[in-house]
């Protein structure tokens, strides 16, 4: 974890007001005080090398990884420069990608890691995902994508909301009132449950403390053949979630 990073880290635990995607991009323009890009005229989405967007995830997202099974990169360029990153891969849980049936399961790919520069133009990440999308459906096949807004990040998928997914729920596929225990690291930083390779003992030993995992919100997109394949969803289409009151998220 980048110096950067735990600083917004410690700024998001004190603020969970603000998501923790907000107090980076804040930090990095204190530290980078460039002038925000005028508009997204002349952007582009293509395809891009996988060093290029680790180099952006590793810097500007919560996890602060690349992802388990990343296998298709794209990044958002004006006049050349990379100002973000969509990464996708097929995930490490089978059950995840049965959204629209077992029948349908090779369609479904996970939007794994996505970011921009703090002075990427307004609209910029909106516009990488549906864009991004487009890309990996024509050179995969893909046609429903789903994505994750993690709460404890402070997130409710406003990106995902202004791009016009489909909501489908938190917890999606977990037996009810069952949780994710991951782990906290010395420095701060977390591991998830389903990406740890570490056992139990060795995590204890290792100085790390138990974190449960608040559910994850669930987003899913169809890029092809939409009408069927909306109509073969398992899981309702539910309203958009909307960021709590400060005051009633620290009661």
């Amino acid at each position: 974890m980048t110096e950067a990073h735990a600083i917004a880290k410690e700024r998001f635990a004190a603020d969970p007001s603000k998501c923790f995607q907000r107090h980076i991009r804040e930090l990095h323009s204190e530290l980078d005080p460039r002038e925000p890009i005028a508009s997204l005229d002349g952007a582009t989405v293509e395809k891009i090398s996988k060093a290029e967007a680790e180099a952006l995830i590793l810097k500007n997202e919560w996890l602060g990884t690349l992802g388990t099974g990343a296998v298709a990169f794209y990044g958002l360029k004006i006049a050349g420069e990379l100002l973000g990153a969509a990464v996708f891969g097929v995930g490490s849980s089978n059950e995840a990608r049965n959204v629209c049936g077992e029948e349908n399961r090779a369609l479904v790919v996970t939007l794994m890691r996505g970011c921009c520069v703090h002075y990427a133009p307004k609209n910029a990440p909106s516009f990488l995902v549906r864009y991004a999308c487009k890309l990996a459906s024509a050179e995969h096949g893909w046609k429903v994508f789903i994505a994750y807004s993690d709460p404890s990040a402070g997130e409710i998928g406003q990106i995902y909301q202004a791009a016009n997914w489909h909501f489908i729920g938190a917890g999606m596929g977990r037996p009810q009132g069952s949780v994710h225990i991951g782990w906290r690291t010395p420095d701060g930083s977390t591991i998830s449950s389903r990406s740890r390779r570490l056992t139990k003992k060795q995590c204890l030993a290792r100085g790390y403390t138990p974190n449960v995992e608040k559910p994850k919100g669930r987003w899913v997109w169809f890029e092809a053949e939409c009408e069927r394949l909306k109509a073969q969803c398992r899981y309702p289409f539910q309203k958009y979630p909307k960021r709590v009151a400060p005051m009633e998220e620290k009661a």
